[in-house]
């Protein structure tokens, strides 16, 4: 089965509107954040 996920508008933001949301599990140390940002820039990403 193949699940399809179409949102009705994609909104861009500029950084600095961006707020960290309390309720996350984690935070992601600098070192962490830039291998997330080279694996995303090797493989892509989704929205």
């Amino acid at each position: 089965m193949d699940l399809v996920f179409s949102p009705d508008r994609i909104e861009t933001w500029p950084v600095d509107r961006l707020r960290p949301y309390a309720g996350n599990a984690k935070m992601h140390g600098e070192d962490q954040v830039a291998k997330i940002a080279a694996s995303m820039a090797k493989f892509g990403w989704t929205v």
